[in-house]
């Protein structure tokens, strides 16, 4: 990078404009930690996305209210069914995603509720996959990507389609 030489029409130059490519340079060097690692800055808030409706069938809600009976396994599926792409049905996130986005907002006073930890997860995941509401990809999963697969329910119809008649 070139110094760029800025006239004030005095002679002088402001040590600001004579400085800024040795700054820049000494700013560009300083290797910064990542957002959310050890002494890097605070990771920006993850965005929820609300659906406008939700439908769970008979069978899904009688699994997460009646077999695994967690508020975490119900708030967690609700989550990657409001943040699937709706034709596939696929959650493409990481679980420090979900952690952020199940961890109650800052109250106006008081210290902020603590969310769910990795492993709550964890296990609410391994709950849901072996009850079959959701399918899980190991391939990406040693890089801290999660992706999973909603499963429709076993008695859930798909409309007829029309067959053309050319």
């Amino acid at each position: 990078m070139r110094n760029v030489r800025v006239s004030t029409g005095r002679g002088k130059e402001p040590n600001a404009i004579k400085n800024f490519g040795l700054e820049f340079r000494g700013m560009m060097r300083r290797n910064t930690p990542a957002a959310g690692a050890s002494g890097g800055r605070a990771p920006l808030p993850a965005t929820l996305f609300v659906p406008r409706f939700a439908h769970y069938s008979a069978e899904v809600l009688h699994i997460l209210l009646h077999v695994l009976r967690d508020s975490h396994a119900f708030h967690l599926y609700a989550l990657i069914h409001a943040h699937c792409v709706f034709e596939t049905g696929e959650f493409y996130g990481s679980y420090a995603r979900l952690m952020e986005l199940m961890t109650p907002p800052q109250p106006e006073r008081g210290k902020r509720r603590s969310g769910p930890s990795y492993w709550t997860l964890r296990r609410c995941i391994d709950d849901m996959e072996r009850e079959g509401l959701l399918k899980r990809s190991t391939t990406n999963e040693a890089q801290g990507q999660l992706r999973l697969w909603l499963t429709p329910p076993k008695d859930m119809h798909t409309p007829k389609q029309k067959k053309s008649l050319a």
